[in-house]
């Protein structure tokens, strides 16, 4: 999503009402570690707001689906060509750790070629590989390895559980790498769409094609409040601002 487009993603409290009562967003979603959610953000491109992300999580026992839509408003689609859905598999562990297990991501331009561009690549667990059967290239198998947008969400889970693991790779449809952080879990504040000046552990690192900034916020279980990328070719910018609390 991040690398190649535009923009290159509930806990049942009704239980818990009276316990938590008057307590902050981050001590009830902390109540359980299930990593389930629903949010929006808002896209600006190169200093403009140019439209909607909408992520959503959704887990049936230890099976997840992570699904990512991110359409441009109709007058920003001369900045904006194009629109993405993505769809990634993972599965869920003891103390709600996530392992990656695929990933599949669809983009439409609005102009020029028009036909639906479909990019894959997935765990084969039979050969303990993760393959690009389109492009026929196969990278070692690894419990470490996510996409960039699943990356995010897995560092949320380690925040979570009190897990601390910078260990990670970065798997791309064209090459795996290993992630050097230059910033992991520092305390910082941050700005985003709906609340200012709140407190977020921050993540800074660089890959080959971009860098990326994270604001996981305190006040609401760690989740992404903004994440920031710049392209090192063209230094196009995109940042993607949480519009309002999400729904856990």
């Amino acid at each position: 999503m991040f690398k190649t487009g535009w923009i290159s993603s509930r806990l049942t409290l009704a239980g818990l009402a009276v316990l938590t009562a008057g307590i902050s967003p981050a001590v009830s979603a902390a109540n359980s570690l299930s990593p389930v959610f629903d949010a929006e953000f808002s896209i600006r491109v190169m200093g403009f707001n140019v439209g909607t992300a909408t992520q959503k999580l959704t887990c049936q026992a230890s099976n997840c689906t992570l699904e990512t839509r991110a359409v441009p408003d109709r007058w920003a689609r001369r900045l904006a060509n194009e629109e993405t859905h993505e769809k990634i598999q993972l599965r869920l562990h003891d103390q709600g750790q996530l392992q990656w297990l695929s990933y599949q991501k669809t983009m439409q331009r609005y102009r020029g070629n028009t036909t639906p561009q479909t990019t894959q690549f997935l765990w084969d667990e039979k050969q303990d590989l993760i393959i690009n059967p389109d492009r026929d290239l196969t990278w070692p198998a690894s419990a470490d390895a996510f996409d960039m947008i699943s990356i995010i969400y897995a560092l949320r889970q380690q925040l979570r559980a009190g897990i601390v693991n910078t260990n990670l790779l970065l798997q791309e449809d064209r090459r795996q790498t290993r992630i050097h952080f230059i910033q992991a879990n520092q305390q910082k504040s941050v700005h985003t769409q709906f609340r200012s000046n709140l407190n977020a552990r921050y993540y800074e690192w660089a890959s080959e094609d971009v860098q990326v900034k994270l604001w996981l916020l305190d006040d609401y279980a760690f989740f992404p409040g903004r994440i920031e990328l710049t392209h090192h070719d063209s230094g196009r910018n995109v940042i993607l601002s949480l519009r309002s609390a999400p729904s856990f």
